[in-house]
């Protein structure tokens, strides 16, 4: 039991106290083991990455005389200090699928949305899906990455991050009725590399209210006005515990390729289903001009070439399927010597990455920046030269086939 006192909605009164009390440190602390963790508040915001193993650690990230925020990433990683050092994808150990729901016009739209992506995921035979009050005026829907586990090897699991839970969350939002959907955001952009979100028993910095797990059944009953930290306050361990079956998902994985199959001239997808076919054509490495920009980075001698070389590489990932991934152009922009606005990185992928139609792959960009002199990478001779994957034997094991899709 918590025994504090604290006068919620004067957010901007000291909060250190609500993390001081053993239990919420427990339910705080059970939540962000390996995951990275950020402290948000009014002027302030932790360093990262920060990886929080104790009381002692997770107060440290906490400022006084300030309402904080406690964030937990929705990937999990075998090392999250080791963030910024090391390719993420070494890293990446586990995610969870996660939808934020949010409405600007009142928490009534919030409630019936998150019920109604409820009963969808029920009828998907997926039960074990965990919602909590966000803090402010919307909910989070959580499901345990276990769930959603149907693939051959952990590794095509941990690899199918982001683009399997982005699929999954764009299906929902096209299953609803724009009933349900009125007056409400889903944020998809939170499947991006790094993405945090706010953990249960957290304060809202804003607003001072608890971040509170609810039942399904109480959300139509839900008052913001009880969530208030107060005195006594009753820690939902099973809530906490709580952990999806194997495969759970697989119905709506299922689901999910077909309607992306119906879509994919719309959506830009290439998928591989449950059937034995062939895997999507991947390329068997990157062209010179790529292997010459993950070692130099964005460097000096790239400053007016820079977001040219950007769209030359987001265009060559969609139609010429080059190895390069998002996430290492990301992790590449963190550690280069001139490394472009974050804001305009995240704003580029996600605008490439949405198109119905993906640009053509200009060499002249590359060969502009001085990555790629012409002689060296025709690149017609290049995607000619790509050996096509193998296909699937008729003995592997195809039941933990789920899909990969490649956006």
């Amino acid at each position: 039991m918590v025994n504090v006192v604290y006068v919620a909605s004067r957010a901007k009164q000291p909060d250190v106290a609500w993390y001081e009390e053993p239990d919420i440190q427990r339910a705080v602390l059970v939540q962000l083991a390996g995951r990275e963790v950020w402290v948000n508040a009014e002027n302030y915001a932790s360093p990262r990455p920060r990886v929080v193993r104790s009381p002692v650690e997770l107060l440290s990230l906490i400022p006084r005389n300030r309402a904080s925020s406690v964030y937990g990433s929705v990937e999990s990683f075998r090392d999250p200090a080791l963030l910024g050092a090391e390719r993420l994808e070494t890293l990446r150990s586990g995610w969870d699928f996660v939808l934020d729901i949010d409405s600007s016009q009142g928490i009534e739209e919030a409630k019936h949305c998150t019920e109604a992506i409820l009963r969808l995921l029920v009828s998907y035979d997926i039960r074990s899906a965990r919602v909590k009050f966000s803090g402010r005026r919307g909910f989070h829907i959580m499901i345990d990455g276990e769930a959603f586990d149907c693939f051959r090897t952990k590794a095509e699991f941990i690899q199918a991050y982001p683009t399997v839970p982005l699929q999954v969350a764009r299906f929902i939002i096209a299953a609803l009725k724009p009933s349900d959907r009125k007056g409400v955001e889903i944020d998809t952009a939170i499947y991006t590399p790094r993405r945090l979100i706010r953990v249960a028993y957290s304060l809202h910095h804003k607003t001072g209210l608890v971040s509170l797990p609810i039942e399904p059944s109480a959300i139509s009953q839900f008052d913001p006005e009880n969530v208030k930290p107060v005195e006594n306050m009753d820690i939902d361990w099973k809530w906490l515990e709580a952990k999806a079956k194997p495969m759970e998902a697989s119905t709506l994985l299922n689901h999910v390729a077909k309607w992306l199959q119906r879509t994919k001239p719309r959506l830009g997808v290439k998928i591989l289903s449950h059937s034995p076919t062939r895997a999507p054509h991947r390329a068997a490495r990157n062209p010179p001009c790529i292997e010459a920009l993950l070692k130099e980075g964005f460097s000096k001698r790239l400053i007016g070439h820079r977001n040219a070389v950007l769209f030359a590489v987001l265009s060559g990932i969609r139609r010429l399927n080059f190895t390069i991934t998002p996430t290492q152009l990301e992790e590449l922009n963190a550690r280069s010597e001139m490394p472009l606005p974050e804001r305009e990185l995240q704003y580029q992928i996600k605008y490439q990455l949405s198109r119905l139609r993906p640009y053509l792959f200009r060499c002249e960009l590359m060969q502009d920046a001085g990555l790629c002199p012409p002689q060296r990478c025709p690149i017609v001779n290049f995607v000619k030269g790509a050996p096509s994957p193998p296909a699937l034997s008729d003995d592997q094991d195809l039941r933990r086939s789920a899909i990969v899709a490649f956006v």
